[in-house]
């Protein structure tokens, strides 16, 4: 994509008396060609994340609020109370098709990044075929194609990615951003109706639902309206009354999308919780609202960092990474930089105004309204989209001529190696999720949310002595944390120290009232300490809050049987070796069936069930034993 060089009024008249008919059937070929490129690019370099398990805020939205999940109907618990009312559908989608099985989100996440640098590289190929039928750029179709594809691989393969297409309650960010392309896309299909005589209002309306799906999936969104603005201005060469004149529907539709931020309880969370702007401070002592925007310049330097240096990425980054001096000049100096690149694009009527001006109002939703972590990778993906429109299409005038075309291509090539090598690199760390956290501790050892996340991974993996190293560091930094009472308590509970694990899982149970693991070792003690029907609530408790772990079914079946309730005990049983899908938990399920009914010198019932155990896994040996002795008895 070049700059016209030869006298502009001539070669824009003859452009514009070509037919865009004559080229558009190229373009569209080499454009399909180039996006399945992306998509099978994009496939590869993540099939190795469809295995990872759920980390981080994962487990607080899938696993611990399963409840909110786990059905499609009513609609009324992942539509309503959520300000993410579309990524909550996708999760009870996810949930509907394969429970809490972590394979199919991930799936999901990957789809939507796919799908994303597919619109990308349409939204590229589009903007640059008005550009060409307005005067503004010379460039045939394959290189608007070369572009297109370039620029969607550099993106789509960029480290950055896997923060929501591998980490996947972030599938927030690349759902609004695939929304926000296809409005894009929208756009731009009305306005080449309407210079063709042709009817647009199809295009306009999906333009607008497809800003409305964008909020709906992520509030942050709310820049989209002006986003359109600036393309209608920078590409189209429309300005802003004209716009709402030639597509009134299309973007009054989209501003009043706004107005769902209201349904969804985005604003009075907001700016109406207690009278005051939420979330000033962002949780850092003696920051206000101004301190935390001065925080934002230092995280453009920060960002700026990880675009090149992939290796600063974090799944937790706390404030350190701002601290360095460094980062105050240098967020100064790329702030003036994006601010003075779109002013001057948008006065001299240039295309590549859309990239600074793209940039920074992906960012300014989150930079101006205080979020919890001042510096969040995910925050990258839409800016590096344009990030990586600026770097291709800008540079693509270097490489004048075949032997500077090829090298341009190589070039691409490499950094695409070298991005896909990195972005497997990091899937891995999601496929070891203790890794992520060794990661933020070998950076920040007193990071205490670090330390209690990855003693929570090392107690599953049944590492607890190093998980109590970890307690350690936060009972020393933050003694009144209250998932340091639950894994102190689980730790207690595992050396047989039931009365000292009480205390600690009694409080984490009541501070974490939907958390189904608190619930379920809180009936862990209980039934340690003697106690079944304190324990049979306790886990009926957890059963409600993660209807899809059958583990709390069986638990509480156990504690039932514990307190001589024989006939919920059975009941219970049979539920769980119906519903169960793994071998291991129905035949336990059975055994403890067929023990009930032995108990009660039922043995051929007893009988029945210790066969219907071995069954479900022939390994089970005390099913064997207990069968021999059913059979002689009955």
């Amino acid at each position: 994509m070049r700059h016209s060089d030869t006298p502009r009024r001539a070669r824009r008249t003859e452009r514009a008396a070509q037919p865009a008919q004559t080229v558009r059937p190229v373009q569209s070929r080499l454009v399909a060609v180039g996006s399945l490129l992306v998509v099978l690019l994009v496939v590869i370099v993540w099939r190795g994340a469809f295995g990872a398990g759920f980390v981080f805020d994962d487990r607080v939205a899938i696993l611990r609020g399963e409840a909110s999940i786990d059905a499609l109907w009513p609609p009324s618990e992942w539509l309503l109370g959520t300000q993410r009312p579309l990524v909550q559908l996708s999760l009870a989608l996810n949930h509907a098709f394969g429970g809490v099985e972590p394979s199919g989100y991930h799936k999901f996440n990957v789809a939507a990044h796919a799908l994303a640098a597919m619109a990308l590289v349409l939204v590229i190929a589009e903007s640059a075929a008005v550009l060409v039928r307005r005067g503004r750029i010379a460039a045939s179709p394959r290189r608007i194609a070369a572009i297109a594809t370039a620029a969607g691989v550099l993106w789509a393969l960029h480290p950055v990615a896997t923060s929501t297409a591998t980490y996947v309650i972030q599938r927030a960010e690349s759902m609004a951003t695939l929304f926000v392309l296809l409005a894009t896309i929208g756009l731009l299909r009305a306005e080449e109706a309407q210079a063709f005589g042709r009817p647009s209002r199809r295009a306009q309306v999906f333009s607008a639902a497809c800003v409305l799906g964008a909020i709906l999936s992520k509030p942050t969104a709310v820049f989209a309206p002006a986003l359109l603005l600036a393309v209608e201005h920078a590409v189209l060469g429309t300005g802003v009354a004209a716009a709402f004149r030639a597509r009134r529907i299309l973007h009054a539709g989209a501003w009043l999308s706004l107005l769902s931020l209201l349904a969804t309880g985005v604003v009075q969370g907001v700016f109406l919780g207690d009278g005051r702007l939420q979330g000033a401070g962002v949780g850092v002592a003696g920051t206000d609202l101004a301190g935390y925007w001065a925080m934002q310049v230092r995280a453009l330097a920060a960002y700026g960092a990880i675009v090149v240096e992939p290796a600063r990425m974090s799944i937790d980054h706390g404030v350190e990474p701002l601290a360095a001096a460094w980062t105050l000049p240098a967020g100064v100096a790329i702030l003036a930089a994006l601010l003075a690149g779109a002013v001057a694009g948008f006065a001299r009527g240039g295309w590549w105004a859309i990239v600074p001006a793209g940039i920074l109002l992906a960012l300014a939703p989150t930079s101006l309204v205080p979020i919890a972590d001042p510096v969040v990778d995910h925050r990258l993906y839409l800016p590096l989209a344009f990030v990586a429109i600026g770097a291709v299409a800008l540079g693509v005038p270097f490489a004048r001529g075949r032997a500077l075309g090829a090298a341009a291509l190589v070039a691409v090539a490499a950094v695409a190696v070298l991005e896909a090598r990195a972005t497997t690199a990091r899937n891995r760390l999601y496929d070891e999720p203790i890794r992520l956290w060794d990661e933020v501790i070998a950076r920040r050892p007193d990071a205490v949310r670090a330390r209690v996340n990855r003693a929570g991974l090392l107690i599953e993996a049944g590492r607890d002595a190093e998980a109590a190293a970890d307690l350690a560091v936060v009972a020393a930094a933050e003694p009144g944390h209250p998932l340091l009472a639950m894994q102190r308590g689980i730790l207690a509970l595992r050396e047989g120290r039931a009365a000292d694990a009480l205390a600690d899982l009694e409080l984490a149970a009541r501070t974490y009232d939907d958390d189904a693991a608190a619930h379920g070792a809180l009936g862990d003690a209980y039934r340690a300490l003697g106690r079944p029907q304190d324990a049979v609530i306790s886990y009926g408790r957890a059963g409600l809050r993660a209807p899809g772990d059958l583990r709390y079914r069986f638990l509480r079946a156990n504690a039932l049987a514990e307190a001589g309730d024989e006939a919920k005990a059975i009941e219970g049983y049979e539920e769980v070796a119906t519903r169960a899908t793994g071998a291991g938990l129905r035949a336990s399920a059975l055994f403890n069936l067929g023990n009930t009914h032995f108990r009660a010198g039922r043995n051929s019932e007893a009988a029945a069930a210790y066969r219907r155990a071995l069954e479900a896994d022939p390994t089970h040996e005390g099913a064997r034993i207990w069968l021999k002795e059913a059979e002689s008895r009955g």
